[in-house]
């Protein structure tokens, strides 16, 4: 709920938003770092051209899902 008020604020305002959820790709491209999966690789290219980034995620055992931390240790070095 929280990140839809975000993304409707922030189109409001004329910003594009473009979002993505984890479970949109594919298990083995995460675990097995493929750098180079279609899916990865998109998701890189639209982060390098982002001028801000809204990450949400629910609470798992005091931290934030692993799935997430897969998929953004597949970011490149300073891509933040």
């Amino acid at each position: 709920m929280l990140l839809e008020r975000s993304r409707d604020w922030l189109q409001e305002r004329g910003v594009e938003v473009v979002t993505f959820q984890v479970r949109e790709f594919p298990a083995e491209d995460l675990l097995h770092a493929r750098f180079d999966s279609p899916q990865v690789r998109h998701f890189n290219e639209l982060v390098a051209q982002a001028d801000g980034l809204v990450v949400a995620t629910p609470v798992y055992k005091a931290s934030f899902a692993g799935a997430l931390k897969t998929l953004l240790d597949l970011l490149p070095e300073r891509a933040l």
